[in-house]
């Protein structure tokens, strides 16, 4: 997908784009007051997908990239919710989510360019976000994913803490 989205340095141009171009979409920032409470939301009726403007520049990349995998992988990302075998509608909802964030992630940070950014970056965080445009938890979600047989990263390991010291994810 992202060999035929050919972005060069500026995806996020390059998916609303392709959002307009291959589904009618509209991208459309929205100020806080509009959406207190989402970081998203798309409305079908009106064809636009409304980031709220509280989101990074970072956060909304991913978003617009979560919505063109979901429209761009429907295929895949079915298959792969099938072979998982889960029974809940809930349970297939969030797996759903999760495969569309990771093919977010690997859509803003492509496993070959990435893992040779990496490893010539000696695994550098800052220099990655930089490199990628994306933020700190972007680039730690996608080291910890380098697993690729014949072409893996070092092992990471992540787990988000609030400051309660409740554990979100590991």
């Amino acid at each position: 997908f992202h060999a035929a989205l050919s972005p060069g340095d500026d995806l996020a141009s390059a998916l609303k784009s392709w959002l307009q171009k291959h589904h009618g979409i509209v991208v459309r920032s929205i100020p806080v007051h509009a959406m207190p409470n989402l970081r998203r939301r798309y409305d079908r009726h009106s064809m636009r997908l409304f980031l709220s403007e509280r989101l990074s520049p970072q956060d909304q990349l991913r978003e617009m990239a979560m919505e063109a995998c979901l429209l761009a992988l429907t295929q895949e990302i079915g298959a792969e919710l099938q072979d998982l075998s889960l029974s809940g509608e809930e349970a297939k909802r969030i797996a759903r989510f999760e495969l569309a964030r990771y093919s977010a992630h690997a859509l803003m940070m492509p496993y070959g360019a990435f893992l040779a950014a990496a490893q010539r970056a000696r695994y550098d965080i800052d220099i990655l976000r930089g490199r990628f445009n994306v933020s700190f938890e972007q680039v730690a979600n996608r080291l910890v994913t380098m697993a690729r047989p014949g072409a893996s990263g070092i092992p990471f390991f992540l787990m988000e803490i609030d400051s309660a010291g409740n554990r979100f994810r590991k």
